[in-house]
């Protein structure tokens, strides 16, 4: 059937396909292709969610002890670092940064990106006393440092950890 202008009413036969107009030019597309583009396009915003979101940790962990080897600073911390190298599933480093009073430690902790990367065996050295020791301490502990955990030491049998958290839990924050 044909009209005046001399186009055709009757679109071309559908075999399954999507037809529509791109510039004045129709595109046919068949609808596998479609449906293949179509499904991609809905999961490109899922994608790139996942590919965003990582698993912490996917490096591995870093533990400044801000004192020399065999200290008690780095029993604590090659214990800390394995424990959670047991837990995360990561490699856990230690590393003994002398010096200045664990102030050189400290401070190369605070001047690296804060990412839960780099962690701080942390004293009454190194976060009470430096500040009264130094006329200028090069950082101050309650801005430049945040506690992530508590780790206490107990003797074995003596009932101290249950006393101690139920001292805790019958505080009222």
């Amino acid at each position: 059937m044909r009209v005046s202008s001399g186009k055709s009413l009757r679109s071309p036969p559908f075999d399954g396909g999507t037809v529509s107009t791109i510039g004045g030019h129709r595109v046919k597309l068949p609808r596998r292709k479609f449906l293949r583009l179509a499904a991609g396009a809905a999961a490109l915003p899922a994608v790139s969610r996942i590919a965003r979101a990582q698993a912490y940790p996917a490096r591995p962990v870093k533990i400044v002890v801000p004192v020399g080897p065999s200290g008690s600073y780095d029993i604590v911390g090659r214990a800390l670092a394995d424990q959670l190298a047991k837990r995360l599933d990561q490699t856990v480093v230690v590393e003994n940064r002398a010096g200045a009073g664990t102030v050189v430690g400290t401070q190369a902790v605070i001047q690296s990106p804060a990412d839960g990367y780099t962690l701080l065996v942390g004293g009454l050295s190194n976060v009470v006393f430096n500040v009264g020791l130094y006329n200028k301490p090069p950082y101050d502990p309650l801005k430049d440092l945040v506690p992530v955990a508590l780790v206490l030491g107990c003797a074995p049998g003596t009932g101290q950890v249950q006393k101690l958290l139920a001292r805790l839990g019958s505080r009222s924050p």
